[in-house]
């Protein structure tokens, strides 16, 4: 079989890499394999890369075109609107919008943002904000497991690419709700575009299927549904358990998202991997890409040469086969060979300099980072778990600018004085109120301001 280009999605949530593979040949689109890897930061990443390359070698492609693909709860999310008369200067309208609303340098983040112009001729105005920090760790995680990650996009602009292509009728508002485990979200699709998003946390002991009809209600207000408008509603299982309350009830006007996949071979629920997988196909320089332009792979021209040389080789064929009357001339046929047999070393050639300058500038970003001289965040976690005692649980640990902690413990008060005394921080502040569990432990939320590593 004969691909014109080949993509890897990958999907990162919750220490998991959910790994999807398709290819576009002339006419359609193929699914080649998929594999998920689970408790990422508990495993060695020579073993995982050995097992990506194991199963990579089983497809007999490369880790070539990588997009990594995010949900939109990963990221802070901000509507705008802008008058018609910011058109001129709009992306300096939108970054004055975005410095009040980040709580540090703007340069900290790495922010998409997705312009609309209504009907009234204002501007609406999409920006999804990330620390870089989140993307460095990310792009730095895959890379160690030898992916090398050329863009970073959202799942639902994979959602909306497979609802194109399962030719169904977008003129109807279109609602989906991919249903997890500790929360679920509704996105909402009008003219077969993504137009907006929630989110809303769970029980996870408590799942019901009515609570996620009134969130598709909420939305379907917000967007501003027409009643005359017929609306569907699709749910995405990223959790199994979920399929067991949507047996219990009888909700025929529900449909499942695995619809909207043209594999009919592929029979899971969850097609969020499929959705980053399928963005990936159609992932360009100009697309929708949350990692920092210095950051990208500078491939230029050469990701073109595999088509090109492709082209040239179907040109080849066809002049054989339709000319195959004038070319009986062994000594010409010949020399024929041996030309395309040295195209075939010079693409070879080309394809392992590629590959060495995509190595060589990876680890150039890692010696910067390095030579940066911050303190690791294996060091911080080392001196928090020594100071926290055995009552602590942390649950949450995010650094960009200041560092976040927040988590479980017996005393919030006694855990504030002893981290105080980790010397790698400068200062320390309790957020909100403190609250307690059933079982008796209270929960905390830090956000510290770091020293510089001596």
């Amino acid at each position: 079989m004969i691909y014109l280009k080949k993509a890897i999605g990958v999907l990162y949530y919750e220490d998991q890499l959910d790994i999807e593979v398709v290819a576009r040949g002339f006419s359609e689109v193929f699914f080649l394999g998929s594999t998920s890897l689970t408790g990422i930061s508990q495993k060695d990443p020579l073993v995982i890369k050995s097992e990506l390359e194991e199963f990579l070698a089983q497809l007999k492609i490369k880790p070539d075109n990588v997009v990594v693909g995010l949900s939109p709860d990963q990221l802070a999310f901000r509507h705008l609107t802008l008058p018609a008369e910011a058109e001129e200067n709009l992306d300096q309208a939108i970054r004055l919008q975005v410095m009040n609303i980040i709580p540090s340098e703007v340069e900290d983040f790495s922010m998409e943002k997705i312009v609309r112009r209504a009907a009234d001729g204002t501007f609406e105005v999409d920006l999804y904000i990330i620390p870089r920090e989140k993307v460095r760790k990310i792009v730095e995680l895959l890379k160690s497991v030898g992916l090398s990650p050329g863009a970073m996009t959202l799942t639902c602009f994979g959602f909306e690419k497979l609802l194109r292509m399962s030719k169904r009728n977008l003129h109807n508002p279109i609602f989906l709700a991919d249903l997890d485990l500790n929360n679920f979200s509704v996105y909402a699709f009008q003219e077969g575009q993504f137009s907006y998003f929630k989110l809303a946390w769970i029980n996870p002991a408590s799942k019901n299927i009515q609570n996620v009809l009134k969130e598709v209600e909420r939305c379907a207000s917000l967007v501003r549904v027409n009643d005359e408008d017929d609306i569907e509603m699709f749910v995405n299982v990223s959790d199994p358990n979920w399929e067991e309350k949507l047996l219990e009830g009888s909700y025929s006007f529900i449909n499942y998202a695995k619809e909207f996949s043209p594999f009919q071979d592929r029979v899971t629920h969850n097609i969020k991997p499929l959705a980053v997988a399928i963005q990936a196909l159609d992932q360009r320089r100009r697309s929708f890409n949350l990692i920092p332009p210095e950051w990208r792979e500078r491939s230029g021209s050469m990701t073109l040469i595999p088509t090109v040389v492709l082209a040239a080789g179907i040109i080849i064929l066809l002049g054989l086969i339709l000319g195959r009357g004038f070319f009986q001339d062994s000594e010409y046929v010949d020399s024929l060979e041996k030309n395309i047999a040295k195209i075939g070393r010079d693409y070879r050639n080309v394809m392992q300099l590629r590959r060495d300058l995509v190595r060589a500038r990876g680890e150039l970003d890692s010696y910067q980072h390095v030579i940066k001289g911050h303190v690791s965040d294996l060091e911080i976690l080392k001196e928090v778990t020594e100071k926290s005692g055995e009552k602590t649980y942390l649950s949450e640990y995010v650094r960009s600018n200041n560092l976040i902690l927040s988590g479980y413990t017996d005393s919030v008060l006694d855990l504030q004085t002893r981290l105080g005394a980790i010397r790698y921080f400068k200062s320390l502040n309790l957020q909100g109120s403190i609250t307690k569990t059933k079982e008796g432990l209270e929960h905390f939320r830090f956000e510290i301001q770091l020293e510089e590593k001596p």
